[in-house]
Order: structure tokens, then C-alpha cells, then sequence
């Protein structure tokens, strides 16, 4: 199993129509559903790693997004596609003016660090793949 951490397109910014915000700044980390570069390469999250993640953030009471990304892609889109398959997903920190000035909220940092160890240590305990939650 993998899970990338990445920064996704946060779109809460004038102009900007609400329905075409990926995802909004101070509101939590966004836990990848899909996503695509130039249509060659992509990553349709594994359904068990999703559930995971969004089980967790809720059992953890951690504020949570979710991401569909239709331009730009992670390195979960490769990982992915190894050997035989790697289920993979993608905990995406909301960043407004992307590979320029950044401009992010330090609690969506701080949320994805308690998400990505609380799932960790679910995983750790025995967490399968095979089973739901």
C-alpha cells in the first residue's frame, strides 16, 4: 500500500466559481478521490486506501476534504501502476497560487501529519486491505 502527500489546487479565490474550487484553504486535508495529467497519466484512488483514510480522519475527528483534481497529478499515479499493482491514495494539503507564492494553512499541515500517523498506526495494528475497515 502507498499513500503520497502532496499539495492539490485550492480554488477558493475571487473569481473562482464555488462548484470549480478543487479545494478550499483552513478546511481540512483533502483525501484524493482522482486525478489526471494531460490524460496519460492518473490515479483513480484504491476504494479500501480512500475508506481508510476517510475512516480514519472521522474516527480522529480530523477535518477532511475530498479531492477530484482534473489537471495535475501525484507520484501515487506511479506507484500505482508497480509490478502487479500498488493500492495507493493520495492526503492532499489545499494550496492556493500552486508553484508560485504558495499560500497554505498551517492547520491543513498540521491535520494531514495527524491523519497520515493515525492511519499508519490502523495499518500497523492490522489493518488489511482484504477487509472493510
Amino acid at each position: 500500500m502507498a499513500i503520497a502527500v502532496d499539495i492539490t489546487l485550492a480554488g477558493d479565490i475571487p473569481g473562482i466559481a464555488e462548484k470549480d474550487q478543487v479545494t478550499r484553504v483552513g478546511e481540512g486535508p483533502a483525501i484524493k478521490v482522482m486525478d489526471n495529467a494531460r490524460g496519460v497519466l492518473g490515479l483513480i484512488s484504491h476504494p479500501k486506501v480512500r475508506e481508510l483514510l476517510v475512516s480514519t480522519a472521522e474516527e480522529q475527528k480530523i477535518p477532511y476534504q475530498m479531492e477530484v483534481l482534473a489537471q495535475g497529478s501525484t507520484d501515487a499515479a506511479t506507484i500505482h501502476l508497480t509490478r502487479e499493482g500498488v493500492p495507493s491514495g493520495v492526503i492532499s494539503i489545499p494550496t492556493r497560487y500552486a508553484h508560485s507564492y504558495e499560500v497554505l494553512d498551517i492547520n491543513d499541515v498540521v491535520n494531514s501529519v495527524k491523519l497520515l500517523t493515525a492511519t499508519l498506526k490502523k495499518v500497523k495494528k492490522g489493518f488489511s486491505l482484504k477487509h472493510s475497515r
